[in-house]
């Protein structure tokens, strides 16, 4: 393994996730190694939140894109730090031109999108033999090889951040649970996410919400001052509140979902990013709950609500986790009080 390593990062906070599992396989297997991450820079907070990151460069230009002189730019920046072998996850032609153009010596990455001979380490993708979240850490396996297993997305952070930032937004650390709703989703619709919302304040729950900001404001409108309190808003909708103060979003979120006892929800990314800080999770939509599938589940994540079962023929929870979206606001509120409450 090099001493010296790049990684190209996907452009979505999904991807990115996923991309997680090939940054701890690299760690295990080069353990002094340089890991350096090229990545959106919206990104680079969050990744403070991935300790086998050394260094963070931010990408000038989205995975994709073209626009050669920054990319040729990029490229001469990158040649000038030697590294030694590149890791391109993104399967677009543009994003493994950089590596080539910086010269370093081997670029591994899957094949696709006409770029055979930018990568001098091609990798071929059989999604009939490797799931998803195997698909970025099995590049780290050398050609010709078995795969890893797939080591899942697990953000790390310190006790100190998380409760300064509990007191920044007034919040206690207990009795958290996150809301995170897909916009104009028809599996988990707007009336139901702020029904549910208001019955958990109600029940004496802190709720941290992470959809669209149109919803927040709906639920806001409706809370009086003392639940009011205890509504953490991270959707956007007031760039200039206390929760946002000199923070990154995505680091604010994780953080918080890592001092929620749950999460519910269908949006993937939020839902995603709750699972990689270690909390229970409740999915809303069936692709949400695939998703969330390879983390597997403890016997509190995938209990069947009152009046809900799951298939005979499946003892792993997953079809109990498929089952939330079917519930009513008042069977999800009552299921959350019930087991972590």
């Amino acid at each position: 393994m090099s001493n010296r390593i790049l990684v190209v990062a996907p452009e979505s906070l999904e991807q990115l996730l996923w991309c997680h599992g090939l940054l701890r396989q690299l760690r295990l297997q080069a353990p002094r190694a340089e890991i350096d991450l090229l990545a959106a820079g919206r990104f680079q907070a969050l990744v403070t939140l991935m300790p086998e990151v050394t260094n963070f460069i931010a990408r000038p230009v989205p995975a994709g894109q073209w626009r050669p002189e920054a990319r040729w730019q990029l490229a001469q920046h990158i040649r000038q730090r030697g590294y030694q072998q590149a890791f391109v996850c993104p399967d677009d032609l543009p994003s493994a031109l950089v590596p080539w153009l910086a010269g370093i010596p081997l670029r591994t990455g899957w094949l696709g999108r006409m770029r055979y001979f930018l990568l001098n380490d091609p990798r071929r993708f059989d999604s009939r033999r490797m799931a998803l979240h195997q698909r970025y850490t099995a590049l780290a396996a050398d050609a010709g090889t078995v795969s890893p297993a797939g080591l899942l997305p697990q953000l790390q952070w310190s006790g100190e951040q998380r409760q300064a930032l509990l007191r920044e937004c007034g919040l206690q650390p207990e009795k958290l649970v996150a809301l995170c709703p897909r916009a104009d989703s028809d599996d988990w619709p707007e009336e139901s996410v702020t029904e549910t919302a208001l019955l958990l304040l109600e029940a004496g729950w802190q709720v941290i919400y992470l959809g669209c900001a149109e919803d927040a404001e709906v639920i806001a409108s409706e809370l009086d001052e003392p639940l009011a309190a205890h509504f953490c808003d991270l959707s956007g909708r007031h760039q200039d509140n206390r929760h946002l103060s000199n923070t990154d979003m995505l680091w604010t979120q994780a953080l918080l979902l890592s001092a929620c006892e749950v999460a519910c929800g269908d949006d993937p990314d939020s839902m995603l990013l709750a699972a990689s800080v270690g909390i229970a999770c409740l999915p809303c939509s069936d692709t949400t709950a695939e998703q969330l599938s390879f983390f597997g589940a403890g016997d509190k994540a995938t209990a069947a609500p009152d009046g809900l079962t799951g298939s005979s023929d499946c003892d792993d929870g997953w079809v109990d986790r498929r089952a939330f979206h079917t519930l009513t606001p008042s069977q999800l509120a009552d299921h959350v009080q019930r087991v972590w409450g």
